[in-house]
């Protein structure tokens, strides 16, 4: 079984990689952001939403889930796991398929 620590060094490394694929993506090769917050906001401005909603999410989930419900943060680890999984994937395909 896979620790709860280990999950959420998993979760910081695939939202490290959606950041950083986004950038390259966006700021980079000139792709659009589909996201409507984008638009709103403007991409500076949507990225450094992006990175302090999810720098919260992991904090509330490390200190104050982990110690009151250990079983709820583990999912909610998991969950974010398998959800920035599909992101990057999906990021990393689109990064893929504009260069070849």
């Amino acid at each position: 079984m896979i620790s709860t620590k280990s999950l959420l060094y998993g979760v910081i490394a695939l939202i490290s990689v959606d950041i950083i694929s986004t950038l390259i993506a966006v700021a980079g090769m000139g792709a659009t952001e589909l996201n409507p917050l984008s638009l709103a906001l403007g991409f500076t401005g949507f990225m450094v939403m992006k990175v302090i909603v999810s720098a919260i999410a992991v904090y509330f989930i490390w200190a104050h889930m982990l110690p009151l419900v250990p079983t709820a943060a583990r999912y909610g680890l998991v969950s974010l796991v398998v959800v920035y999984g599909v992101v990057c994937a999906s990021n990393m395909y689109q990064i893929v398929g504009a260069v070849a």
